[in-house]
């Protein structure tokens, strides 16, 4: 293999991405891998405030309740490339099929990398939000 130089390696912004078959919502949609930043942020939501929300339940941080809606709107993408959702649909999207919304979530984990045992870490030191009174 080449040893590769700064040109080389800022050159290689072509994200890995698949169309996934969404039958809940009767179509399919392009879901691509996490930028760097964007899994900072993601895996910042297992342990710091994210986008200026941050709870924190017995001196723990607890998860973020959207990460998965969040993840939809960060990697579901048009064919040009552009995003399929804005930020402002956040709340929105996390109303939609939560069986949907995983299907995606875990096809980006695995285009991004995530292992299981590396899921597991990031939320050894979280706690899960308090349950929900549904009565």
């Amino acid at each position: 293999m080449p040893l590769l130089n700064r040109d080389t390696v800022l050159g290689k912004k072509k994200l890995r991405q698949e169309v996934v078959q969404i039958p809940e919502w009767d179509g399919e949609v392009i879901v691509r891998e996490l930028r760097g930043d964007e899994r900072s942020r993601y895996e910042a939501g297992f342990t710091d405030a994210v986008m200026g929300e941050e709870t924190t339940v017995k001196g723990k941080t607890k998860r973020y309740e959207s990460m998965r809606a969040k993840i939809v709107v960060m990697t579901c993408i048009n064919e040009d490339g552009t995003h399929l959702f804005d930020e402002n649909d956040v709340e929105e999207v996390n109303q939609l099929s939560g069986a949907a919304l995983d299907r995606i979530f875990s096809t980006c984990m695995r285009l991004s990398g995530y292992t299981k045992e590396e899921q597991e870490k990031l939320k050894k030191n979280s706690v899960d939000p308090e349950p929900l009174n549904l009565h």
